[in-house]
């Protein structure tokens, strides 16, 4: 082989494979290629539409435990504590207006129990559900 360069450019002589190709080889080659880039396609478009629907199931997720963890514990810590309250045994005043204002703190509390009933038929597992102050929201509820 000769090497030289001109100008910047390689002006090497190389070798080259002389041997003559078909059309009949090179239109089977071409169809390989062919075939070969439309399964890749399919298969490119398979895993986009799959990611699609994880990336809508994940929000879908995300949007539900968004929704049910800011409900379920701002529910279960009024729960817990109207649960605590309940068992402390406070004295029951005869007064009117606390009488009046118990009721209303008792339909609070059987509101709020519902909405953790709710809850807990939507399906959600016992292990998402908080735990406050050393007992589960499950087995509140199972007590009750």
């Amino acid at each position: 082989m000769l090497s030289s360069t001109s100008a910047g450019y390689d002006t090497t002589l190389r070798s080259f494979d002389t041997t003559p190709v078909t059309t009949e080889t090179l239109h089977a080659h071409n169809q390989q290629l062919a075939e070969s880039l439309e399964e890749c396609l399919r298969e490119i478009e398979l895993l986009k539409l799959e990611l699609h629907q994880k990336v809508i199931r994940i929000e879908e997720l995300e949007a539900l435990c968004d929704t049910n963890t800011n409900m379920v514990a701002t529910d279960a810590a009024t729960a817990s504590m109207s649960c605590l309250t309940m068992e402390s045994g406070e004295p029951e005043s005869e007064s009117e207006s606390e009488s009046e204002s118990e009721s209303e703190s008792e339909s609070k509390e059987f509101a709020q129990l519902g909405a953790l009933l709710k809850v807990e038929e939507a399906g959600i597992p016992a292990e998402l559900l908080p735990d406050f102050l050393g007992f589960s929201l499950k087995e509140f509820l199972d007590d009750m």
